[in-house]
């Protein structure tokens, strides 16, 4: 390692600030928030050119006294399409200060909030859930055809409530409760 620190204590229950990074503005009043501190991450290609790859950031991103807002943003850089992109960083991830994370979704509303697809699978490889691009989902399927696309079996132990028409590609059973 270029740079090892190491910290030691008695107690086996502390946290200890290893590095502290600082913005400290000279007018302060002014400030309106997107104000922080960051660690940027550059290498260098195969032309010898260094480049921005990704940054981790912290900011303030509600600087008005009383109602301050943090948030730690990951950013990545976009990629090389000829046209001297490469090392333009885009925001990929953000934690705000209500604890909400957005991915691809730099004001996530909801405890987690993702702009784009998704994809769950299972710690042995089974496909879960999954939204396409279109916004239909899959359980069970990557390739869902309608707004809801199942492959495998249902079990509903409340009411269905069906406001359109049914259509029934294979017999069932039901049994109706008194």
């Amino acid at each position: 390692a270029i740079l090892h620190l190491n910290a030691s204590d008695n107690f086996n229950k502390s946290v200890i600030n290893l590095i502290v990074l600082d913005h400290v503005l000279k007018n302060p009043v002014n400030s309106t928030g997107s104000v922080g501190v960051s660690i940027l991450f550059r290498a260098t290609d195969n032309a010898s050119q260094i480049y921005k790859i990704a940054n981790i950031s912290a900011i303030l991103y509600n600087s008005t006294n009383g109602s301050q807002l943090g948030a730690l943003t990951f950013s990545t850089a976009i990629p090389d399409t000829g046209d001297d992109s490469f090392g333009h960083l885009i925001e990929r991830l953000r934690i705000d200060g209500y604890g909400r994370i957005g991915i691809n979704n730099t004001a996530p509303n909801e405890t987690l909030a993702v702009k784009g697809t998704l994809s769950v699978v299972s710690g042995s490889g089974t496909q879960g859930l999954f939204q396409n691009a279109a916004g239909n989902v899959g359980i069970g399927t990557t390739t869902p055809s309608e707004k809801l696309t199942v492959i495998g079996n249902v079990n509903i132990s409340g009411y269905l409530n069906i406001s359109g028409d049914l259509i029934v590609n294979k017999q069932f059973n039901v049994s109706a409760s008194t």
